[in-house]
């Protein structure tokens, strides 16, 4: 009998260890989607025509003053206009 209660030990241990690990797992992946969504509306892109005709895109992150700014129009291509 005494085997019997140390294989449930055993086996109780393993499910708790299982558990622990899902959770950490879960855990793990809410912040992975936190820092995403964070980098995702904290950086931006524009892209560089280099002298030698390449396209480079440059990324960088967009300072947290301009989340003040609610709406940038577009005159043409060389002008905006920053409505608040």
């Amino acid at each position: 009998m005494l085997g019997n209660e140390k294989e449930s030990e055993e086996d109780l241990d393993e499910r708790e260890e299982h558990m622990i690990l899902l959770q950490l797992a879960k855990e793990r992946e809410e912040l992975s989607n936190v820092a995403f969504n964070f980098f995702k509306k904290n950086t931006a892109h524009i892209e560089v025509l280099r002298e030698d005709n390449h396209l480079e895109k440059t990324y960088f992150s967009i300072p947290p003053f301009c989340s003040a700014i609610s709406e940038v129009r577009y005159l043409n291509k060389d002008h905006f206009l920053i409505c608040k």
